[in-house]
């Protein structure tokens, strides 16, 4: 009885051990055999010239820049609205602003500036600032434009603060 059992186990063994072999085979993607020397590739004729298409990134970038744009003039808005105290600006102007010089000269210190301007219904007023630092008067070297150098203050709704 002895003998039939191990006979037994040992079939069931080998059954269970083709089984697995059986699997594996199905399971393990088929490898294919690598080329020693792999045939000369031949070179392909060379492309006409074509002329090149715009990308459409651009259109996009124009987009983003005339956004961008637009997002400055309605922040120039609100700041004219806030410095005059409520009084909406009358019309866009487009004012050309040169470039600023390399070389300057520097003719004096800022001690004050006095402007005219209407603010809150008020009718036009003269308002002077005085200055905490005194910021630098410059011209461009051809005496054309003025322009301040190290003004600290800033610009808001009650006037110049600086």
């Amino acid at each position: 009885m002895a003998a039939k059992k191990k006979a037994k186990k040992k079939a069931v063994k080998k059954k269970t051990a083709a089984k697995k072999k059986a699997v594996k085979k199905k399971a393990a993607p088929k490898k294919k055999a690598a080329k020693k020397n792999p045939p000369a590739k031949k070179k392909a004729a060379p492309k006409k010239a074509t002329p090149k298409k715009k990308a459409p990134a651009k259109k996009n970038a124009s987009k983003a820049k005339r956004s961008a744009k637009k997002y400055l003039v309605e922040k120039a808005k609100a700041l004219y609205e806030a410095f005059h105290w409520g009084i909406p600006g009358r019309k866009q102007t487009r004012v050309n602003i040169p470039k600023a010089p390399e070389v300057v000269v520097g003719l004096a210190k800022i001690e004050s500036i006095t402007y005219i301007t209407e603010k809150g219904g008020r009718g036009k007023a003269r308002y002077k600032h005085k200055f905490r630092k005194y910021p630098d008067l410059c011209t461009d070297p051809d005496g054309k434009n003025l322009y301040i150098s190290g003004f600290t203050g800033k610009v808001k709704p009650e006037g110049i603060v600086g």
